[in-house]
C-alpha cells in the first residue's frame, strides 16, 4: 500500500487515514500523517476524517464487483475516472448528468485498437 501512495501522492500532501498498520511510518514521507481510530474517537477529529475516501471507494467498489466483474490494471485508470465523474455528479439528474457526460467527450477519441492493445513489459 506505501508504495502506491508514494506513488501517487505528493511529499508535501498532508495524508489522512484510518489506523490500519500498513500506514504506520507515512508521517515520515510526507508533509504530515493524521489518523482517525474509528474504534477511539469516531470518524472524525478536527479537520481529519476519511469518510469522502472510503464513500468513494465503497463506490468504485460496488462499481467493479456489481457491473464490470474484473478490471485489469491496464484500464483501472479508465474505470476510476468513470467512477470519479459518477462522484462527482452524484446529486445531479439523470438528464443534467448525461449532458456533462457528452461535453466531457469533446475532442476525445478512443479507437477499439487502443483500449486492446496490450502493454509492452
Amino acid at each position: 500500500m506505501k508504495g502506491n501512495i508514494r506513488e501517487n501522492v505528493d511529499t508535501s500532501a498532508r495524508v489522512m487515514t484510518d489506523n490500519y498498520n500498513a500506514y504506520n511510518g507515512l508521517e515520515n514521507e510526507f508533509a504530515s500523517h493524521e489518523i482517525v481510530d474509528h474504534s477511539k474517537e469516531g470518524y472524525v477529529q478536527g479537520d481529519v476524517y476519511t469518510n469522502t475516501a472510503e464513500s468513494w471507494i465503497a463506490l468504485l467498489r460496488r462499481g467493479i464487483y456489481g457491473t464490470y466483474h474484473h478490471v485489469s490494471d491496464q484500464h483501472l485508470d479508465r474505470y476510476a475516472n468513470e467512477f470519479s465523474f459518477r462522484w462527482d455528479n452524484r446529486g445531479a439528474k439523470d438528464g443534467e448528468r448525461m449532458v456533462e457526460a457528452v461535453k466531457g467527450t469533446k475532442g476525445k477519441w478512443l479507437y477499439y485498437k487502443d483500449p486492446i492493445k496490450k502493454t509492452e513489459e
